[in-house]
């Protein structure tokens, strides 16, 4: 089986702060708002993060983005309230939580 697209999906209890959020994280505005209760960026070519609304969401979840980031974007990502982890060398994660 050959996967061809990718969605990675976070349930928050407060969308708009969520889209606030992820918004700063991607430095640009979500790519699609399909319902009121959904919004969603294309991060890769064929791989999507979908952020979308439920009351009873736990207060904390869990998405990973991995990106390869230098020693110059390293300090804007902690800027942003990230977490920077090395995973492996060169690439590192952001591993960030709204």
């Amino acid at each position: 089986m050959a996967i061809d697209h990718l969605l990675a999906v976070v349930a928050v209890s407060d969308l708009q702060s969520s889209r606030e959020w992820y918004s700063v994280l991607f430095g640009r505005q979500p790519d699609n708002d399909p319902m009121p209760t959904l919004t969603e960026w294309q991060v890769v070519p064929q791989g999507w993060l979908q952020v979308f609304y439920d009351r009873s969401a736990p207060a904390r979840a869990c998405s990973i983005l991995r990106s390869t980031i230098s020693m110059r974007t390293l300090p804007a990502c902690r800027a942003e309230g990230c977490n920077p982890k090395t995973w492996s060398r060169p690439a590192r994660a952001c591993g960030c939580r709204p």
